[in-house]
């Protein structure tokens, strides 16, 4: 709570008595090098656990983990091909303020309607060089980068795997 207390149980929020602090344990084998960054820099992904090292069921990571378990046990395998869907907005100093759709190298504010167009995209080429750039050396294989409906949205479609 922004107070620092506890909510009250009730609007269909029960906060139990043992549910604590939780940590983060890296999972070594997905340490990669954050290439955008000037000093040396790594990131690992890490999986939620209990101070007594239980995992966290309901993570996204332990449900996927479940999933391709029970699909191994039937001799298959899950394949999958996320979508990451993303907003760029002009930069905005105060949150104050409403955030605006970004200006393109054209000098013109984005607006929404020109979705799936190519100039929508071109409109921030050095961006998504940088996108590949850095998604490639990270063993992210990207598939499709399109702009979307919106103003300023864009779509990231991973290859399947």
């Amino acid at each position: 709570t922004i107070s620092g207390g506890y909510p009250e149980d009730g609007n269909g929020f029960h906060y139990p008595e043992d549910d604590g602090d939780l940590k983060l344990m890296p999972d070594l084998s997905t340490l990669t090098v954050v290439p955008w960054e000037e000093d040396p820099t790594a990131a690992v992904i890490c999986d939620l656990v209990h101070q007594d090292g239980r995992s966290v069921e309901f993570t996204p990571r332990n449900v996927l983990k479940r999933v391709v378990a029970a699909y191994d046990k039937l001799g298959l395998k899950p394949v999958v091909a996320p979508e990451i869907e993303f907003y760029l907005v002009r930069k905005n100093p105060d949150p104050d303020y409403p955030l605006t759709p970004p200006v393109g190298r054209s000098g013109r504010a984005i607006g929404g309607g020109a979705g799936y167009s190519i100039a929508g995209v071109n409109e921030f080429d050095e961006l998504i060089d940088d996108i590949y750039h850095f998604s490639e050396s990270q063993g992210l294989e990207i598939d499709t980068l399109i702009h979307e409906e919106g103003a300023g949205q864009l779509e990231i479609n991973l290859r399947h795997g």
